[in-house]
């Protein structure tokens, strides 16, 4: 029970014993990056009369979080420079090779759960005693307004080919 630990904007912490990650290879290009599959240079990964792409599954571990709502919107009210900076890195991501091709908004909600999503990497590396880079985050970012509903979650999770994402040092902690 949450209530025990008594963790301020916290909502609600799963433990996610058994995480299955799907990765699919649908094509690649050889000497200019690409954003789409139309783009000139894209090779697809798939026979063109298959119905498949060529994929791999791991297994592993992780830390759902789940925050409060009002608590974050309250704080992001109560910030005015939180407003800018994430204006700020709008304007910087919408004029990059990534962001000209994959619109993204970088609300400060999204910019909270993420800087804290990184900052909680960290210290599980240290305290579980995986690698930063074999961790991995999903962040759950939505506004009412814009998306017609309302998250803030992170799921921190380890998954891997090897025994690293077996371990189970993270769910653990």
């Amino acid at each position: 029970p949450i209530e025990e630990y008594n963790l301020p904007f916290i909502k609600a912490i799963s433990l996610i014993k058994k995480v299955r990650v799907v990765n699919a290879l649908v094509g690649f290009s050889r000497l200019e990056p690409i954003m789409t599959p139309s783009a000139p240079g894209f090779v697809s990964a798939k026979n063109t009369k298959a119905s498949w792409y060529p994929a791999y599954q791991v297994r592993g571990e992780g830390i759902f979080i789940e925050f409060e709502q009002d608590e974050i919107n309250k704080w992001i009210l109560r910030n005015q420079k939180v407003y800018d900076r994430a204006r700020m890195l709008q304007n910087r991501y919408d004029k990059s090779f990534i962001g000209s091709g994959h619109p993204r908004n970088m609300s400060p909600k999204f910019i909270l759960l993420h800087t804290l999503s990184h900052l909680l990497i960290k210290q599980l590396s240290f305290e579980c005693g995986y690698s930063i880079a074999s961790l991995s985050e999903r962040i759950y970012c939505a506004d009412e307004k814009i998306d017609g509903k309302e998250m803030a979650g992170i799921l921190i999770y380890t998954a891997s080919g090897d025994s690293e994402g077996t371990l189970g040092g993270l769910v653990r902690q």
